[in-house]
């Protein structure tokens, strides 16, 4: 079961989009979000075995898509590391209300993104994050950035796939506890 659980994130960048993917070994389960900083929508992309479905959500729903995820005080340090030959700035995020142990965040202004975060449960880092943990659904993720590429990268890769089944984010999070309950038994 443990070849199910994701061993690699991808992100890609091109002009006002951002497409990161997380999959599994063999790409049995995948999870993706294609972020469009113009228009200031998200869609999730969720591929289980043959099932796939997508949610967008745009920027007036964004209160409740955050509702998913843990609150957050944000704590800056001095503290700077080099992650895949960027300089990174420290932040801790502490749960509010919550006895989970804090996430340390690293992230770096020179990867030139906009308000890289504004889509995610760490709005309000400043720089993209090369380093963070992931707390979902009592599943705790770490991801570090190994290297940074640049490469052509077709703008049609930051399209919605047709065979994607859209739905809504009450099905969206009924098929992601299914699979993780499916997965846990």
């Amino acid at each position: 079961m443990l070849e199910l659980y994701p061993k690699e994130m991808t992100a890609e960048f091109k002009d006002d989009s951002f497409h990161t993917t997380v999959k599994s070994s063999y790409g049995v389960i995948s999870t993706e979000f294609i972020v469009n900083n113009a228009d200031k929508s998200i869609v999730q992309l969720l591929k289980s075995f043959s099932d796939k479905f997508s949610l967008t959500v745009a920027e007036q729903d964004l209160s409740t898509w955050h509702q998913q995820f843990p609150d957050f005080t944000f704590v800056p340090t001095n503290e700077v590391d080099t992650i895949a030959g960027y300089a990174c700035h420290k932040t801790i995020a502490k749960f509010k209300g919550d006895s989970l142990p804090n996430i340390e965040l690293w992230h770096t202004k020179e990867i030139d993104l906009d308000h890289s975060n504004w889509w995610n449960q760490y709005d309000g880092i400043d720089g993209f994050l090369m380093s963070y943990e992931v707390e979902q659904y009592g599943k705790r993720m770490k991801l570090r950035a190994r290297e940074v590429r640049f490469q052509p990268i077709p703008i049609e890769h930051f399209n919605v796939p047709a065979e994607y089944k859209p739905i809504d984010q009450s099905s969206m999070l009924t098929e992601i506890e299914n699979l993780i309950n499916e997965f846990m038994h």
